[in-house]
Parts: structure tokens; sequence; C-alpha cells
């Protein structure tokens, strides 16, 4: 006989009272232009009615008010009774509903034992996560959160969170996070003080002035491209292998720590001055629209690709760089550019 579901408890996680505000806000893209008024579509008890048997909670308009999402569970071999009994719930571990036009995924608190969720590019405004403390792995990207409470999700090591509409982000209770994707929101502030073991973290396309990762001494991979950061100190990051800081204000970067980097990406900002002498693990390198007079990277045997256009460059000594594959120096003041010794080059554009 299957499991009976607790009364009491499932009622205080649905919350199926009336009266819930609903707010309406304007939103850029065409594909979400009407997603407040699909929400308000999508009926509201007026008072708890989750059915409860034997064989669990009802799936039904009361449990998971969002057709869509309801459909997809009804779909899935644990819901094709149209029942979650408690054996079932424990089996779900993995739920990806990327793309399926859910508006809320109101009935997700039933799947306590979840530890991954994929609600990918669909339509919600809100997540409540509250129950899903198992959580491990959240990909809410390319819907239109605007508010995102994780602080109960202490397990989770990996949030991809980019495109939407986030303005404020806490993970002062998400010490585990490894993985961080919050690109493309509207985040003015990022606290990552309490986020020690971040390897990764990509939050370009944001509004950041300062961005503090002095404390995040794993990081291997940090792109903040796209913000309004003039100064970044790196110096803690000895980790770190691939940096991207593309059109921010930086007048200056120091990367003398940081001699396992592979990728440096700072293009269009307004720095005058760069030192890569240091990084001689170097594969990749853009530095073009900076002020760039000098550029010396005779100590970066292993460079294949250097972008440096749009500077002010004189000079360019590449007799020290034989895996120079890729060159782009067009639209600075050198006379002559020797390539003799740049055997591999197949694109060169000056």
């Amino acid at each position: 006989m299957k499991k009976v579901f607790m009364i009491l408890p499932l009622l205080a996680l649905l919350g199926c009272s009336g009266g819930e505000q609903k707010k309406s806000k304007s939103v850029a893209a065409e594909t979400k232009t009407d997603v407040v008024k699909l929400i308000d579509e999508v009926p509201e008890p007026s008072e708890p009615c989750v059915e409860i048997s034997v064989k669990g909670v009802k799936i039904d308009e009361c449990s998971f008010p969002d057709e869509a999402f309801r459909n997809f569970v009804l779909a899935k071999e644990y819901g094709k009774d149209g029942y979650l009994a408690q054996e079932e719930v424990d089996t779900i571990k993995v739920l990806n509903c990327e793309d399926a036009g859910i508006r809320k995924l109101k009935g997700i608190e039933f799947c306590t034992a979840l530890t991954e969720l994929n609600g990918m590019d669909n339509r919600l405004l809100s997540l409540d996560l509250s129950q899903n403390l198992a959580l491990k792995k959240l990909f809410c990207s390319g819907n239109v959160i605007s508010k995102l409470d994780i602080s109960k999700n202490v397990a989770l090591t990996g949030l991809y969170c980019y495109d939407n509409q986030l303005d404020t982000l806490d993970l002062s209770n998400n010490k585990a996070l490894a993985d961080l994707t919050c690109w493309g929101n509207q985040l003015a502030s990022l606290d990552l003080s309490h986020n020690l073991d971040l390897t990764t973290l990509d939050c370009s396309k944001n509004q950041l002035p300062v961005l503090d990762v002095s404390l995040n001494k794993k990081l291997t991979s940090l792109d903040c491209a796209k913000n309004q950061i003039d100064s970044l100190n790196l110096s803690k990051n000895v980790a770190l292998t691939r940096f991207l800081c593309d059109d921010n204000n930086f007048t200056k970067l120091d990367l003398n720590k940081n001699v396992a980097l592979t990728e440096v990406y700072c293009s269009g900002n307004k720095i005058a001055t760069l030192n890569v002498t240091k990084n001689k693990a170097l594969l990749a390198l853009d530095c073009a629209k900076n002020e760039l007079t000098t550029l010396d990277v005779t100590k970066n045997e292993k460079l294949r690709v250097l972008t440096c256009y749009r500077n002010s460059l004189q000079t360019l000594d590449l007799s020290g760089n034989p895996m120079l594959t890729v060159l782009n120096c067009k639209n600075n003041q050198i006379d002559s550019l020797d390539v003799s010794k740049n055997a591999k080059l197949t694109r060169c554009i000056k």
C-alpha cells in the first residue's frame, strides 16, 4: 500500500489561500510582454483544497495550478495515476521542465528530494524553493524573475539564473556554491564574501560598479564584462585561468599574481598600461580598444591569439610568439610589422 501524505504539513506547503497580489510590469523582450496577463489567467483557489487520500496528493488545479506544469507532471511515470505518493516523491531527484511554457512552478514544494531543477526558458515571475532543501543545482535562466530567495537552499553548488530581471541576489547562506552564472540581470551589487568555494563566476551584463573577489581564492574562471567596474583586485585569485572584463571602465589592470591565466579579455576599457610578462601560460589575449602605447608579449611563447587593435601602439615585437595563429593589430600607429618568426600565423589583420 502506498504511504499517505501528512495532511497538515502539505496544506502548510501549499498556501492555497486567495488574495495573492498580482504585480504588473513591463518586459523588454517581445516573448515576455504578456507574462503578467498570462499569470493572472491561472485561477487561485480561495481556500485550501488539496485532496489527500491513501494514494497521495492529487495532481489537480489546486496542487498544481499551472496547467503546463500540471500536464508535465501528469505525463511522467510517477504522475500517470493522477496522484503523487511519498515513495514516488522520494524518487524525483532531477526535474527538467525547460521551455515548457510554464508560468508558475507551484507544486514543486512536494518534490522534497529534488537535487536538480531545470526551469529555464519559461515564463516564471517568481520561484518558491523553500521546501526543496536537498537542491544542489538550479537552472532558472531565461525567465522574468525579479526576486529569488534561495536562503533555505544551503546545499546549492550550482546556480544558473542568468537572463532574468534580478536587481538583488542574496547568497549569504549558500556557502557550498561553486558555480554562479547570473549575467544579464540588473544587479547593482554582489556580495560573494560567504561563497569561499566559488570556482566559476559569470556576472557580466549587469550594473555592478564594484566587485570584490578577494575572498574567493578558488576562482578559476571570472567574467565581469559589460558592467561599470573601474578597478579589480585579483592578487588573491592565483588559481584564475580565465578572466574577462570587457567593456567596463578599467584604467589599469594588474595580473602579476595570476600566472596561471590562459585567457584574458579586457577590450573596451581605458587601460593605458598592461603587463603580461609574468603570464607565460597565456594562450589568448584580447586588449583591443584601450589606450595602450606599448605592449610586451615577448615572454608569452604559448600565445596563439592576439587582438590589440584600436590602441596607440607604435611597435609590436612578435619574435617570441612562435605559436601565434591569429593576429589583429589594425588601427594602431605601427609602421612596420615583422612576422617572419610566426610560421603558424593563419590570420593577420594589420
